[in-house]
């Protein structure tokens, strides 16, 4: 009966060689973009290069979506495809942008360690095209995954110590901001799969998902879904709000208010990365934003709203501690 079904209704194996594709494409634009900051000469030209790649990833993407329209039984779940077809999408992306900054900001020289970051990203892509290859074989992506983790912890430190370089070493402020956003820009592009590594790793060492023979686990598709809609849900609800309360209703801030605010909330954070004190980006830069408008008058400060804000902080810990309690005990009931 199986075999009669796939007669009448095939699976439609070619996304594979797509994705396959795709990640190729990433790779190429990661090396094109290597090349340009190894022999920075020809900028203009060497960008258009790596923007060639954008392009025929975006190709490779309406031809992804085309198909998929078109398919009525797919290899996996329609969702999980149009998510990892968006994914590789963006990481293309931002490595097209991350080469047109160069440009756009007229940089005259690369600054060092810069071609550390953009290696490991070059290095983290090549994980990616393995990993997306062995989509056809779950379990020997693993080991994959385990190194793009990996190269993210890297480029996470790497960043971080360059930024504050960047602050030690330049004392032009407009520099700054341009470097600070080119390193952002790039360590974005390699910084995608901790939340899902995490999740996985828990459910393992909670017995809620049992390693194969062998010792190789695949990331379930439910957990890469779940983090996109935790992320993207939450930046849906309170994204706007947060910005809008960070600008506007806490204190006015006039442009200079917000460079000077966006500096030492920066200044901060590396500080606290170096010596090894876990801080929260939008703790810091409320606490900025509050300095910067007490330096006019404490009048300028709402510290109504502001006291709301820290009655939020405090209270958030322990709520998301008993949620998450009470969720792993209703999730400890199914076994995957």
């Amino acid at each position: 009966m199986p075999g009669l079904l796939q007669r009448f209704l095939p699976r439609e194996e070619g996304f594979f060689d797509l994705f396959a594709k795709q990640a190729g494409d990433i790779h190429e634009g990661a090396n094109a973009l290597l090349r340009m900051l190894e022999h920075y000469t020809g900028v203009p030209e060497q960008v258009q290069i790596v923007k060639a790649f954008e392009h025929e990833g975006d190709e490779i993407t309406h031809a992804i979506f085309t198909k998929l329209n078109q398919t009525f039984i797919t290899p996996f779940d329609r969702e999980d495809i149009h998510e990892l077809r968006s994914q590789l999408d963006d990481v293309i992306d931002l490595i097209d942008a991350a080469a047109s900054r160069f440009v756009l900001y007229r940089v005259d020289a690369v600054r060092p360690g810069t071609l550390d970051l953009v290696k490991i990203l070059v290095a983290a892509t090549a994980e990616v095209e393995s990993a997306v290859r062995a989509l056809e074989t779950p379990d020997n992506a693993l080991k994959h995954r385990i190194e793009i983790n990996r190269y993210e912890n890297d480029s996470d430190r790497i960043c971080r110590t360059l930024i504050a370089q960047l602050f030690d070493e330049e004392k032009d402020p407009v520099q700054i901001i341009k470097w600070k956003e080119i390193y952002e820009v790039i360590e974005t592009a390699v910084d995608s799969q901790k939340g899902m590594g995490i999740i996985t790793a828990a459910l393992v060492a909670g017995g809620l998902r049992h390693t194969p023979a062998g010792g190789k686990l695949p990331v379930p598709f439910w957990v890469i879904i779940c983090c996109h809609l935790a992320m993207g849900g939450g930046t849906m609800a309170g994204g706007w709000r947060i910005i809008k309360t960070m600008g506007q209703r806490i204190t006015k801030l006039t442009p200079f208010g917000g460079f000077s605010a966006k500096t030492a909330g920066g200044i901060t954070i590396v500080a606290n990365a170096i010596l090894g004190f876990p801080v929260s980006t939008t703790h810091t830069i409320t606490g900025a934003i509050v300095g910067v408008g007490a330096t006019r008058r404490l009048s300028a400060v709402r510290w109504g709203i502001t006291r709301r804000i820290v009655w939020a902080w405090i209270l958030t810990i322990p709520g998301a501690a008993l949620f998450g309690a009470v969720l792993f005990k209703a999730v400890a009931h199914f076994r995957f």
